[in-house]
């Protein structure tokens, strides 16, 4: 939600004023605040501004880049790196890669923590065992070792085929 300037500029006014007529000079002793129940005849009453959202303070993994050959030959070993971002406001911790060949897991790989804003990588190796249409499914931090703000972001798809 964006707020309008005049809207913070005035929220931000009457919190100013707010300490400043606070703050007592040393030795003196403060009075009770008085409160104003009567409004200038052009005075409209305060209006309440909701409070903003709390900013996450988490590591979020966002999946950028599955890289693979889109043409695979059967029964060679080919090496997939995966390209992890973390746009979350602190640093991630080490965690794992799981990778899925055709649905079924075929294994995981260490990701290195991530500092906020950074990228890092996980390699892997797969080989074709079978001619034809696969998939690779990559699922970064899959145990949620991270504790991220958000888990939405972290797996990506890519189809390839193999071919002997």
């Amino acid at each position: 939600m964006r707020w309008p300037v005049f809207l913070l500029v005035a929220a931000l006014a009457a919190m100013l004023a707010g300490c400043a007529a606070s703050q007592q000079p040393a030795g003196q002793a403060s009075s009770p605040p008085q409160e104003n129940t009567t409004l200038a005849q052009n005075q409209s009453p305060p209006v309440p501004l909701p409070a903003l959202p709390p900013v996450p303070i988490a590591p979020d993994l966002r999946l950028n880049l599955i890289d693979i050959s889109a043409n695979l030959a059967l029964n060679a070993p080919v090496n997939v790196t995966v390209i992890a971002y973390n746009q979350g406001s602190m640093p991630s911790p080490a965690t794992k890669t799981a990778y899925y060949f055709d649905g079924a897991l075929a294994g995981t790989a260490d990701l290195a923590p991530i500092l906020s804003g950074e990228t890092g990588n996980s390699v892997f190796s797969i080989t074709c065992a079978s001619e034809g249409n696969h998939t690779l499914r990559v699922a970064l931090d899959y145990q949620n070792e991270g504790n991220e703000s958000n888990l939405q972001n972290n797996a990506g798809t890519k189809e390839f085929s193999c071919s002997g």
